[in-house]
């Protein structure tokens, strides 16, 4: 509950009771007033390789993680790069480390013309801007 005086009055709470006879029913009727979730891509759902959060890797070595699965027939959909492709104790800079990967938007795009997706820790919105 708001204490505040000045928000105290603004406050409303709307409740709705759905009711079916089956679960489905019911879920069914919520999303109408929710709406339905969007669908994930297909390539969420494949496999999803990490460096482990290895801590000193570099383009080279992701490199090698990928042509290993690649030699053994093992589609990789996505990789992820762990914390520590930024410089090391700056989690908020949201760069590449420029000594272990020189030229990350190069990377980037090779693993897109490969179909391999890709994800940073710790950077949501900047893995779209690569």
């Amino acid at each position: 509950m708001c204490r505040h005086p000045k928000y105290r009055a603004k406050l409303s709470i709307e409740r709705y009771i759905i009711h079916g006879p089956t679960p489905k029913e019911v879920l069914q009727k919520y999303s109408i007033l929710t709406g339905k979730p969007g669908k994930v891509p297909s390539w969420s759902f494949g496999l999803w390789l990490s460096t482990s959060f290895t801590t000193n890797y570099d383009e080279k070595t992701v490199n090698s993680f990928l042509d290993g699965m690649s030699v053994r027939d093992i589609p990789v959909e996505v990789f992820h790069f762990d914390c520590f492709w930024m410089k090391a104790f700056h989690w908020c800079d949201f760069e590449f480390d420029s000594d272990m990967f020189p030229d990350p938007k190069g990377q980037i795009s090779r693993l897109k013309k490969s179909g391999t997706a890709h994800s940073h820790a710790n950077v949501a919105i900047f893995a779209d801007k690569i």
